[in-house]
């Protein structure tokens, strides 16, 4: 990375928090995220519990009026402006033209895609609304968010399990550290659904450790010179993004993309501390990284550089090394 790449405002919506403030203030009181699943009925499967955002409403942070959204657009549309007041900046602030959004996403709007086709499998194409099919692409939040904030530079969506935000992240340090962009909403975001749930229930994954939460988590990322130019206030650096792939083996996966990370910011194993996160919050699917990375500055970051993985089963791994400013 040729400029440093700054932290300048967080945005999470999670089971334990909303906003910077609350969400820190969840994870220094220890707050229970995971309980019985509410937005529908779990008796059907074998496990019955979540980490829901049941206090998130989109109208508490979003002045304009919807006819139509999924819940991964809400949460983006939210996360969006949370992260944007979190780092003290109004719009139009920044160009439009160098405002960038890099989302990850396991899922996307899944409850609207399940909607749509199975209208279109009971009933016929012609029975198709275009509504619902217009909501229910991968890419629907981040085209939302982009219209809604006026983001006219660098926009794109990764999908890559639980490390969707990791991918994310790298990409959006990268337009910052290489002069494409001179702010970038940068993190991921899923929702979970009934859809999901009985899935994941289908393929044995809920339970035994695993908890499945939903959310978003985004990150505003400055250069230094930006940041330091209006005076932001920093709350962490981007050191390093590192990102693999080991079919079948989370584990390794992970530790492969802490070795691509520190490889990248020149570090050893020992330079660094690896973060163990709370899951109060679950594994939020494509926010998960970005989350994790939320949570350890929130918690206070020391002054060795902390490293945040995550591997999915599919193998899957992400790695973000992050230090004080």
């Amino acid at each position: 990375m040729s400029s440093r790449v700054l932290v300048v405002g967080l945005g999470p919506i999670s089971a334990i928090g909303i906003g910077r403030a609350d969400f820190a203030d969840g994870l220094a009181e220890g707050r229970q995220g995971i309980r019985e699943v509410q937005s529908f009925n779990p008796e059907a499967y074998g496990f019955t519990q979540a980490a829901e955002c049941l206090d998130f409403a989109l109208e508490d942070y979003l002045d304009s009026e919807k006819t139509y959204l999924d819940r991964c657009s809400t949460f983006t549309l939210a996360a969006c402006k949370l992260a944007l007041e979190d780092a003290g900046l109004e719009p139009g602030s920044v160009s439009s033209e160098r405002v960038g959004l890099i989302l990850g996403t396991g899922y996307g709007p899944l409850d609207t895609m399940w909607a749509h086709t199975a209208r279109v499998q009971k009933s016929g194409v012609r029975r198709a609304s275009s509504v619902l099919f217009l909501h229910s692409f991968v890419n629907t939040p981040i085209s939302l968010a982009s219209i809604e904030f006026d983001i006219r530079g660098p926009v794109a969506c990764f999908c890559s399990g639980l490390a969707s935000s990791a991918a994310a992240l790298q990409f959006a340090a990268d337009l910052i550290a290489d002069g494409h962009a001179d702010l970038v909403l940068a993190g991921g975001v899923d929702a979970l659904s009934e859809t999901l749930y009985a899935a994941l229930d289908e393929e044995g994954r809920l339970g035994q450790g695993f908890i499945p939460g939903e959310g978003a988590a985004l990150l505003a990322l400055q250069p230094a010179d930006g940041a330091l130019a209006r005076n932001a206030v920093a709350l962490a650096e981007i050191r390093s993004v590192g990102l693999a792939t080991e079919p079948g083996d989370p584990a390794a996966a992970a530790r492969a993309a802490t070795d691509r990370a520190l490889d990248e910011a020149g570090l050893e194993s020992g330079d660094v501390r690896t973060f163990e996160p709370p899951r109060e919050y679950g594994r939020p699917f494509g926010s998960a990284c970005a989350m994790d990375v939320c949570a350890a500055i929130c918690l206070g970051l020391p002054d060795q550089p902390t490293v945040a993985t995550t591997g999915d089963p599919a193998g899957l791994g992400g790695a973000v090394i992050v230090g004080r400013p």
